[in-house]
């Protein structure tokens, strides 16, 4: 029987599904639009195309499947992960091929919410399910013995002392992404007392955001006046944004400062000399890294590519399951 072998980061924000031997293939927003059609709702895009719907339909609905990491609309989850196996099998493939997922997620779930992933993968037509927790998947990045990760999420952050034996101690926190854009947009809203779009909240974060003291970085960003609900644009400096996030970052840096009192001796020699590892699209924020290395007085690196460090370290899964067998404890790991 053929075989269609996946991993999928499944996040709050966007799903990543990479195909054995193919890389990435699948790269879309979480989100999924629902038709009313009198007392009943039909699914009917999810993605970016969903995204594009709403902009041409009144009757539509918006349903975000994921939030915190965990399946939040059962049918919707359902909906997004068979069309996610369809446009991957084609059109009427003579034979259906058997379906196999890692399905990484967020360390924080509970053991019901994980039961909750796995089954509905399998209503979605996968066959064999491995829901594996994405510190796990990161590990894979390095070939440490052991190591102090942290991925900053857009709902999430999780901090992780990782072995070849699987999480030694960790901690997930509701802070990340997510969370600055809230602050960034509040501080907007307070000082310039204008309303802005969460889209140009994102690309203002992406842009500018830094957490160097000396950045002098300046970008313009419009928006809507609380007070009398004409279009506003202002501009916002790079010292402005750090200020915003810094409450975020800090919390952030308590948790990492925690989890460091938790490192069994065993590994604490090679953690401390490695230093922290940083993965996530929060990650990607200039200066971070100098930010939290003079916080903490640790050293503090981004993986290659951290935006994509579960996926591709899920990638690893296919080549080594004696390795992820071990960490996860399970025996004849298909």
């Amino acid at each position: 029987m053929a075989k269609l072998e996946l991993v999928i980061d499944i996040g709050s924000k966007n799903i990543t599904v990479l195909k054995k031997d193919s890389g990435v293939v699948i790269k879309e927003p979480t989100i999924v639009v629902a038709e009313s059609n009198r007392n009943k709702a039909d699914f009917v895009a999810w993605g970016r195309s969903a995204k594009s719907r709403l902009t041409k339909a009144e009757n539509l609905q918006i349903v975000y499947p994921i939030k915190g990491g965990a399946i939040a609309h059962e049918n919707g989850a359902i909906y997004m992960f068979k069309e996610i196996f369809a446009s991957l099998i084609g059109d009427k493939p003579l034979l259906k091929p058997r379906i196999t997922v890692f399905a990484c997620v967020s360390s924080g779930l509970t053991n019901a919410e994980k039961i909750d992933v796995e089954h509905v993968l399998h209503r979605a037509g996968a066959s064999d399910v491995t829901v594996v927790e994405s510190p796990i998947a990161v590990s894979h990045n390095r070939a440490d013995t052991a190591s102090l990760l942290v991925d900053i999420g857009a709902g999430k952050s999780e901090v992780s002392v990782m072995s070849t034996n699987g999480i030694e101690a960790g901690c997930s926190v509701d802070i990340g992404g997510d969370e600055m854009n809230r602050l960034i947009s509040d501080y907007i809203t307070d000082k310039y007392r204008i309303a802005v779009q969460g889209h140009n909240i994102e690309k203002l974060k992406t842009g500018i955001a830094s957490m160097f003291d000396n950045d002098a970085s300046i970008a313009s960003v419009s928006g809507r006046n609380i007070i009398d609900g004409k279009p506003k644009t202002v501009r916002i400096s790079a010292g402005e944004l750090m200020e915003a996030i810094r409450p975020a970052i800090d919390k952030i840096a308590e948790v990492i400062e925690t989890v460091t009192f938790m490192i069994p001796n065993a590994y604490a020699e090679e953690i401390f000399n490695n230093g922290i590892f940083l993965s996530g699209g929060g990650s990607l924020i200039s200066g971070l890294d100098t930010y939290l290395q003079n916080k903490l007085l640790i050293k503090v690196s981004r993986l290659d590519d951290p935006e994509n460090a579960v996926i591709n370290g899920g990638a690893a899964f296919f080549y080594n399951k004696n390795r992820l067998a071990n960490m996860l404890n399970i025996k004849n790991l298909k």
